[in-house]
């Protein structure tokens, strides 16, 4: 967006504190976690550091329920117990 010109058409005045501390907490804490990724990747073999992909969803869920008051079902838990055990199988190996 940079590149396009779309910086110069956002009313940055209206933009909320909220929404630049979101911005700067995802460019913060994703450069941290897509490094530690890297470091994994050569720690690891990628079998193992793929599993990430699957136990995000599982962290979300239980991150929306304590700190969103989002529901959480009985289909979902049992679901995420699924993904877990897969995941700790691949690991196991």
């Amino acid at each position: 967006s940079a590149t396009t010109g779309e910086f110069s058409t956002v009313d940055w005045a209206t933009v909320s504190p909220t929404a630049f501390g979101a911005w700067a907490y995802v460019a913060a804490f994703g450069s941290v976690a897509y490094g530690c990724y890297l470091w994994l990747l050569k720690a690891s073999t990628p079998a193992k550091a793929a599993t990430y992909a699957y136990v995000n969803p599982v962290i979300a869920l239980f991150l929306g329920y304590l700190l969103a008051d989002e529901t959480l079902t009985l289909w979902s838990m049992g679901c995420s117990a699924v993904v877990v055990a897969g995941v700790l199988l691949v690991v196991s190996r």
